[in-house]
């Protein structure tokens, strides 16, 4: 119980903001998010899936190097502008073909903190 305590007030103080990654972070965020995309993600069988992936990797692409993510005690919120956003927004709610991610941030933090 005091560890768990401990931990709360220690999380609690810690607050920092990343504005736009640097490149070797926003590739492993991108990749993080393809590798869903392309491997996780439910998607409806279209005729077309190769060049929606093929695209939505290039707007992922785009979109990691626009972030920002801050940390505000335990928890992860993660903005973006304008078509970043509509990105953001959509890998989080899903399209008209792919369902979409229940925690996106949590999966772009795991991208930016993992030791790749």
């Amino acid at each position: 119980m005091f560890a768990e305590e401990l931990s709360k007030a220690t999380w609690g103080q810690l607050s920092y903001v990343y504005q736009k990654l640097e490149e070797p972070t926003a590739k492993r965020v991108s990749s993080a998010l393809v590798s869903w995309l392309s491997n996780t993600a439910k998607k409806k069988d279209v005729p077309d899936l190769a060049e929606r992936l093929t695209d939505w990797a290039s707007r992922i692409e785009k979109m990691s190097r626009e972030l920002v993510i801050k940390l505000d005690g335990e928890k992860v919120h993660v903005f973006a502008e304008g078509d970043a956003h509509t990105t953001l927004v959509l890998l989080d709610r899903g399209s008209d073909w792919f369902e979409g991610h229940q925690d996106v941030a949590l999966e772009i933090a795991k991208a930016v903190f993992s030791k790749q």
